[in-house]
């Protein structure tokens, strides 16, 4: 009886009587908010508005992402572990094509390559930053702030990806804490992420997907191969 009591004194003080205070500015709970079950559901219902239209370029990802599911997708797809699988092509559609950072190709997902990545904006932002450092380390809190700024909000499981597609795609390497370095090569282990602290750019440099389409001829002999994925 208490406890039925206390929720009713909780649901009439913060919830019927109360206000959500943003910026100065008051929003009474919306019927669906105070008949929620937790507090989660109670500001997912109340900052949804808010959120969309201060993050209007932010994905849209039907379930949320964790970094169980990043572990996934960047071990078996961008590491090629197995990129085949069901379970793991699943979480490519449900994250990695709203983030732009996968391709169909031969009726599968497969990584995004590094022509297809730099026409995402992010990517070009976070090239341009690693650029301003030089040799030194992009950190990944630089990295974070810069990607979960207006407008596009992203969290830090959503950054790991697109991170990890840059880093498939030869364009960045991972930099650990022992200041060891993690390239494309790497990405088929599983990743210690707390180990990793930024990024930088490759020890060598990256080709083109024309320059690597024309030495798969020349090697080959095959002058019918027009696409890198072939």
């Amino acid at each position: 009886s208490h406890a039925v009591a206390v929720e009713k004194v909780f649901q009439r003080i913060f919830l019927e009587d109360g206000v959500l205070s943003i910026d100065g500015f008051e929003y009474n709970f919306t019927e669906d908010a105070r008949s929620a079950q937790s507090q989660a559901q109670v500001f997912s219902i109340m900052l949804e508005s808010l959120f969309e239209g201060r993050f209007p370029l932010h994905p849209y990802f039907s379930q949320i992402i964790r970094m169980k599911e990043v572990s996934t997708l960047v071990t078996d797809l961008f590491g090629g572990a197995d990129s085949k699988v069901d379970d793991v092509q699943a979480l490519a559609d449900l994250y990695g094509a709203p983030l732009g950072i996968v391709t169909r190709a031969n009726g599968s997902y497969v990584p995004a390559d590094k022509d297809q990545l730099l026409e995402l904006p992010l990517v070009v932002e976070i090239l341009n930053a690693v650029k301003k450092v030089g040799s030194d380390v992009l950190t990944l809190d630089e990295v974070f702030l810069k990607l979960s700024a207006v407008p596009h909000g992203l969290v830090r499981e959503a950054s790991y990806l697109i991170l990890a597609a840059m880093v498939s795609a030869r364009m960045l390497e991972f930099v650990t804490s022992n200041e060891d370095r993690i390239n494309h090569r790497s990405l088929d282990l599983r990743l210690i992420w707390d180990d990793i602290v930024g990024v930088a750019t490759p020890g060598a440099a990256g080709y083109s997907n024309d320059r690597l389409v024309f030495w798969a001829k020349l090697l080959t002999g095959k002058d019918e191969l027009k696409e890198l994925e072939t």
